[in-house]
């Protein structure tokens, strides 16, 4: 099954060596745009856990943690975290239950990040973080946990 990429963005080699592919804008987009749900299949804590360490290392390449938010409740067991507690992951490694998001790359300056993610209840959003340019590759940045991945591989 083909990944679908919607109307405004294209998939092709990202600008970043040896990053594989990247998303490009093909119309010009304003800042403070959604542009889309990080899909993913949901991981607890205790499956994340449960992993190999090279699954965990895939997990971080295409995941992102999901905190506890003002007395967000635990999907295992029903009960109030504190608040920042990681509750779950979403899991976008699987290309058939992710989505073009997942192609989104780290910048390598993180000045360059032109998408932020942005946690609502337990989904991440794409959202524009400033206006990009037709033919702008998209960056979001991962985190500090993933760029000391990429500084130290």
């Amino acid at each position: 099954m083909e990944m679908q990429i919607p109307n405004g963005f294209e998939l092709k080699e990202s600008k970043i060596a040896n990053a594989g592919l990247g998303i490009f804008a093909t119309k010009d987009i304003e800042a403070d745009i959604c542009i889309g749900l990080y899909k993913g299949v949901w991981l607890t804590v205790n499956d994340f856990d449960n992993m190999s360490d090279q699954e965990k290392e895939v997990g971080l390449i295409y995941g992102w943690e999901i905190r506890d938010y003002y007395g967000n409740k635990n999907r295992e067991k029903g009960t109030r975290l504190k608040d920042n507690n990681i509750i779950g992951y979403i899991d976008g490694s699987c290309i058939d239950k992710s989505n073009f998001l997942r192609y989104i790359n780290h910048p390598q300056i993180i000045s360059d990040e032109n998408i932020k993610a942005s946690q609502f209840r337990d989904k991440i959003y794409y959202i524009t973080k400033k206006s990009i340019k037709k033919g702008d590759e998209l960056y979001v940045n991962y985190g500090d946990v993933y760029g000391d991945f990429l500084a130290n591989p």
